[in-house]
């Protein structure tokens, strides 16, 4: 518990310290009818892309700080091995809720003393907020599939960290002319603008979700082949 409570301080004052960076410039105009806008903007401000895309590699340092270690002492105690992965898999998605929800309580928190209430409420600020956060979670959680899939395929947590980071980058920074999932991280933007319905937003929570399945799938049948004496030599 300790070490939980720790981590999460620990995210809290990043996120604060991120917030204000990203924001300072902007706070001085609180009265800018389309400031919550510009704070939580795809290319500028605290929800940034590139923000996003950076704090992948925060999350995953911050994920396998909290993953039990996986050996064979510990595989022994589980009668079948899928419910070992089955725990791994919600430790993952347990680290996704803890990380997005520090990361939009500093959000919500700091533009309640910059912007205040009304302005927030008036823009359902507080609801965008919460749809934001299930597809962040949905997106940082496929992401943690994704680097243990590269860990039991290459039998190293700090080379599938690195390879998982350069992964997302890279769809980050390549203009591709089809979707990528960083197009669905846009809902600030698109709901504060009143470019996207709920219906749109439905539609982003399924093709997460989707990634987030075809990774789990790709996962259990690779971890069902691991061979956990071979990976602690």
């Amino acid at each position: 518990m300790k070490r939980y409570l720790t981590s999460v301080l620990v995210l809290l004052i990043m996120f604060s310290i991120l917030w204000y960076m990203q924001n300072s410039i902007y706070i001085s105009h609180p009265n800018d009818q389309h400031i919550l806008l510009i704070m939580n903007g795809s290319l500028q401000g605290y929800n940034s892309l590139r923000v996003l895309a950076i704090l992948s590699l925060i999350f995953l340092l911050f994920m396998n700080m909290l993953t039990v270690k996986e050996s064979s002492s510990f595989f022994i105690r589980y009668k079948y091995r899928l419910r070992l992965f089955h725990n791994r898999a919600m430790n993952i998605f347990c680290s996704s809720i803890i990380f997005v929800t520090s990361f939009l309580i500093v959000n919500v928190v700091f533009s309640l003393v910059y912007i205040g209430h009304d302005v927030m409420l008036e823009s359902h600020f507080y609801l965008i907020t919460f749809l934001n956060g299930i597809a962040m979670v949905l997106f940082y959680f496929w992401i943690g599939l994704l680097t243990k899939v590269l860990e039991d395929w290459l039998h190293s947590k700090n080379i599938s960290v690195v390879i998982a980071f350069i992964i997302v980058m890279l769809i980050y920074f390549i203009d591709l002319p089809f979707w990528v999932p960083f197009d669905d991280m846009r809902i600030y933007e698109a709901m504060l603008s009143g470019l996207w319905t709920l219906a749109d937003i439905l539609f982003i929570y399924a093709r997460q979700f989707g990634i987030v399945i075809i990774l789990y799938v790709v996962g259990k049948i690779i971890f069902s082949d691991k061979d956990f004496i071979f990976y602690e030599k």
